[in-house]
C-alpha cells in the first residue's frame, strides 16, 4: 500500500523530497516481496522527476538495473511500462548512455508481456532514441509478439503498429512490419482479423492513398480469393475501413469491384454482407456512380436471388441507392 501511494507522497513533497524519503523508496524497490517491488517499479519515473541527475545516477539507476533482471516477470513488466519516463530527465545523450542498454535488454525479455510493455513506450523515446537504430532489436521482438499463442498479445502488439509505421517510415514498414498483416488478416480469432483491418486504415492515413493502392489493394485481392469464406469476409471489412480514408473516385475504382465480386459469392452470408457493405458505402459514392452502376448491379444481380435474407438486404441497398441525390 505504501508503494502504491508513493507517487502521491512525492507529488505532495515535490522539491522538498528528503534523503530519508528516497531511502524508503529504494527499500521498497529492494523489498523481498515481488508485489511490493512491482508497485514500486511502476513509480520510478514519478519519483525520479523530483531528483537531480546525480542522485538519479547514484541511487535510482542501480535499482533499475537490478529490477530489469528481477526473477518476477510482473516486476519487469511494471518497470518496462514506466522506465521510459526517465528519458526526458536524462535528455538525448544521457538516455543513450544510461537507458539504451536497459531498453534493449527489456526488449529481449523472455516474457511477452514485458516486451509488449516496452514496445508500448516507444512514443516516449522517439525524441531521444533514433528508432532506426533499434530496428534490428525491434523486429525480432515484434515478430515473436505477432505470433504469440495468446490472442490478446497479438491484438495488443497490433495497436502499436501505426505508431511504429509513423516513426520508422514507409520503407521499414514495407520491408518488415507489412509481412505480419497476411497472418493477422487470416488469424483464427475474429478480433485479430478485425483489428488488422482497422490498423491498416490507420497506416493508410499515415502513408497516403497512393501507398495504400500499391500495398493494401493486392492484399484485398488475395483475401477475396481465399478458399475459406470466413476469411473472404475480411475483404469487406477492409473495404469499409479503407473507404473512410479513400476519396469517392478511388472507392469506386479500387474498392467497389471487390464488393461486386463477393456479392456473387456462392455463400449466402457473403452475399448478405456484400449487400450491407453496398448500403454503408452509398453515402460515400458519387451520385452518378450510384445511379449508373450500383442500382443496375443490384437490380440485375442481387434482386434476382432466391435467398430471402439476401433479397431483403439487397432491397435495403436498393432503396438507399434510390434516395441518393
Amino acid at each position: 500500500m505504501l508503494a502504491n501511494c508513493f507517487s502521491q507522497l512525492v507529488e505532495a513533497l515535490g522539491k522538498l523530497i528528503t534523503l530519508n524519503v528516497l531511502v524508503i523508496f529504494i527499500q521498497l524497490l529492494k523489498d523481498s516481496e515481488s508485489e511490493v517491488r512491482t508497485a514500486a517499479s511502476s513509480k520510478v519515473s514519478c519519483v525520479s522527476k523530483h531528483l537531480n541527475r546525480d542522485t538519479l545516477i547514484r541511487d535510482i539507476l542501480p535499482c533499475v538495473r537490478m529490477l530489469s533482471v528481477d526473477e518476477s516477470a510482473s516486476v519487469r513488466e511494471a518497470l518496462a511500462s514506466d522506465i521510459m519516463g526517465l528519458a526526458p530527465l536524462f535528455g538525448r545523450e544521457g538516455s543513450q548512455e544510461y537507458l539504451l542498454d536497459l531498453f534493449l535488454q527489456l526488449l529481449k525479455d523472455e516474457s511477452a508481456e514485458v516486451r509488449l510493455s516496452i514496445i508500448g513506450q516507444l512514443s516516449q523515446v522517439s525524441h531521444v532514441f533514433v528508432l532506426e537504430q533499434l530496428s534490428q532489436q525491434l523486429f525480432p521482438a515484434i515478430m515473436e509478439l505477432a505470433e504469440d499463442r495468446q490472442w490478446r498479445i497479438r491484438a495488443a502488439v497490433q495497436s502499436h503498429i501505426p505508431h511504429l509505421a509513423k516513426q520508422l517510415g514507409v520503407e521499414f514498414f514495407n520491408e518488415t512490419l507489412s509481412s505480419f498483416y497476411t497472418s493477422w488478416l487470416n488469424d483464427c480469432v475474429y478480433t485479430i482479423r478485425e483489428a488488422a483491418t482497422q490498423n491498416l486504415k490507420s497506416v493508410a492515413s499515415i502513408f497516403g492513398i497512393s501507398w495504400a493502392k500499391q500495398f493494401i489493394i493486392p492484399k484485398i485481392k488475395l483475401q477475396s480469393e481465399h478458399r475459406n469464406y470466413l476469411y473472404r469476409t475480411t475483404t469487406l471489412s477492409l473495404v469499409l475501413s479503407l473507404a473512410e480514408v479513400f476519396p469517392p473516385v478511388d472507392i469506386q475504382s479500387d474498392l467497389m469491384p471487390f464488393v461486386f465480386i463477393l456479392a456473387m459469392d456462392p455463400v449466402a452470408n457473403l452475399r448478405i454482407m456484400s449487400a450491407k457493405t453496398i448500403t454503408a458505402l452509398i453515402p460515400k459514392l458519387e451520385s452518378s456512380y450510384v445511379h449508373q452502376t450500383i442500382i443496375p448491379f443490384i437490380m440485375d444481380k442481387l434482386i434476382t436471388c432466391n435467398d430471402r435474407d439476401v433479397l431483403f438486404f439487397s432491397n435495403v441497398a436498393l432503396q438507399t441507392a434510390k434516395k441518393k441525390q
